[in-house]
């Protein structure tokens, strides 16, 4: 027994240590401005740095924690990754990075702590409940943020043709394609969609300088949708080839419009299939209590009173 509580503790303290070790180590990269000044666009994950001003004792901690979390290596392939997801997730400061580290390393350490509950309850399960929780909060926050990343794809989908109708109009209407970007995405902004904002953010690059490919494809990049990858092509060749860019983006915004309606009869012709689960295991079987019930027992009292 004591061989186990060793081999416990010592588990215990490794997986502590590589959760301060990995939060502590594996860093975003820095998008913070450089000396001259410029901001830097060399990619579209990147994070930013927030105004948020932090006082006091716990302040300065956090301050630390910050400066710890933003300096460091910044190639790092599963840093990339992480980088992405956030800012996929509408996480792109610098201080909601550290936070997230911070996050991982106390859901590990909580999720240890439950472990050595469950342990002192059920002792024969004292290693299985302590490796099963470390690894458990190692991989929450991870599974967190990609669920946040995929639920903000699915509105910039369902915001897309809308926007995109604007797009058009206000191309129709004499508007160059940087004003009109910036017109689209200051209003819809203002009216609090996700795709917006992301519109605000692509004017504001090609405002400072970025290229009209590089603002579209750091768009489409923070996003992770193909949809814009697409349209930005189509904006793209629209320009090197000259041609008039609002009835391509009408076309791109009738495709759009058709493949949802697929997706949606897709859906519908699934739910036949997808009810048939508890329709057979639910359904049914409170069915034939309610029909064969009284049958059976009119039988059984029947057969009870024969053999009496």
């Amino acid at each position: 027994m004591s061989f186990v509580i060793a081999i416990s503790v010592f588990l215990l303290g490794l997986t502590t240590v590589m959760a301060l070790y990995f939060g502590l180590t594996e860093q975003p990269r820095s998008s913070w401005p450089s000396a001259g000044g410029a901001p830097r666009y060399g990619g579209s994950s990147s994070l930013a740095r927030s105004s948020l001003q932090w006082g006091g004792v716990s302040g300065k901690l956090f301050a630390w924690w910050v400066e710890k979390t933003a300096a460091a290596d910044h190639n790092a392939p599963r840093v990339r990754r992480i980088d992405v997801a956030l800012t996929r997730a509408g996480f792109n400061q610098a201080e909601q990075f550290a936070l997230y580290r911070a996050a991982r390393v106390a859901a590990v350490a909580l999720a240890v702590l439950a472990g050595l509950v469950i342990a002192h309850f059920y002792p024969r399960w004292r290693i299985p409940a302590l490796l099963g929780g470390a690894v458990a909060g190692y991989l929450l926050p991870d599974h967190v943020i990609k669920r946040l990343g995929r639920k903000r794809q699915r509105t910039i989908l369902h915001e897309l043709p809308a926007i995109l109708d604007l797009l058009v109009v206000t191309l129709e209407a004499g508007q160059g394609l940087f004003e009109a970007i910036k017109v689209v995405g200051r209003e819809t902004a203002r009216q609090g969609r996700v795709l917006g904002k992301e519109l605000v953010t692509a004017a504001a690059e090609m405002g400072a300088g970025v290229s009209l490919e590089d603002s579209l494809g750091n768009l489409s990049e923070r996003t992770g949708v193909e949809d814009l990858k697409s349209i930005a092509a189509v904006i793209i060749q629209s320009k090197e080839i000259g041609g008039r860019l609002g009835p391509s983006l009408r076309a791109a915004g009738e495709l759009l419009t058709s493949k949802r309606q697929l997706k949606a009869e897709e859906a519908a012709q699934k739910s036949s299939v997808k009810m048939l689960l508890p329709l057979v295991l639910l359904i049914l079987p409170a069915m034939m209590i309610i029909i064969l019930g009284p049958a059976i027992i009119q039988i059984f009292e029947l057969i009870v009173g024969a053999a009496s």
